[in-house]
């Protein structure tokens, strides 16, 4: 057999993957065969993911969202029960939703602001998402992460809280004990950057 050349994928994948075909050749005979098509996940996407599952494990409904003009997902926090079949219409309902954003690694003060800019074309523009604030989830944040909130407060007057990874889990933990809620969405609408304090005192 004949190996062509083999192509491997960047590094921004979350495992290393080799694609191209194989060619098996005799005396008398060819045979060039495709490798089976892989399907893969940006690291991005995978990241964005594991927040929806984490804030799944609260009781929460999290609708994540492809679209490049669209927040990471939209989190329901109005005790929905059961997904809707019209995702669209409730959307752009009246039931109290957060808009989750998220970015791998380090989260800091200019990306909550331009996070946040984009608060008001994602509830009155393109699908005009029908929400009271934003919950921004993030693996850490910057040292100056709590300055840059409070500039982005002072200038907005929706709801805007900071979570971080480490943080969420401990409010799922807390749930596990004690699974009011309303605690978790009184968290949740803090507006606050959450930390192990904060959700000790609502729990």
């Amino acid at each position: 057999p004949c190996l062509p050349r083999k192509t491997e994928l960047p590094g921004s994948c979350d495992w290393p993957f080799f694609i191209g075909t194989l060619v098996a050749r005799t005396k008398d005979f060819e045979k060039k065969m495709f490798l089976p098509t892989i399907k893969i996940s940006l690291t991005d996407k995978v990241w964005e993911k594991k927040c929806c599952q984490l804030l799944e494990k609260l009781g929460l409904q999290v609708f994540p969202q492809s679209n490049s003009d669209r927040p990471d997902a939209v989190v329901d926090i109005s005790e929905l029960t059961s997904r809707p079949k019209d995702i669209t219409e409730y959307l752009q309902g009246d039931a109290e939703k957060l808009l989750m954003e998220t970015t791998m690694n380090e989260y800091g003060g200019s990306k909550l602001k331009q996070d946040v800019e984009n608060f008001e074309p994602h509830t009155t523009l393109n699908v005009k998402i029908g929400a009271v604030g934003q919950i921004i989830v993030a693996d850490y944040f910057s040292p100056n992460i709590q300055t840059a909130l409070a500039d982005v407060q002072e200038e907005n007057n929706h709801i805007i809280t900071l979570i971080d990874k480490d943080n969420l889990e401990y409010l799922i933990l807390k749930h596990k004990q004690d699974s009011d809620y309303s605690k978790v969405v009184s968290v949740l609408k803090s507006n606050q950057l959450v930390d192990k304090k904060l959700i000790d005192s609502i729990f």
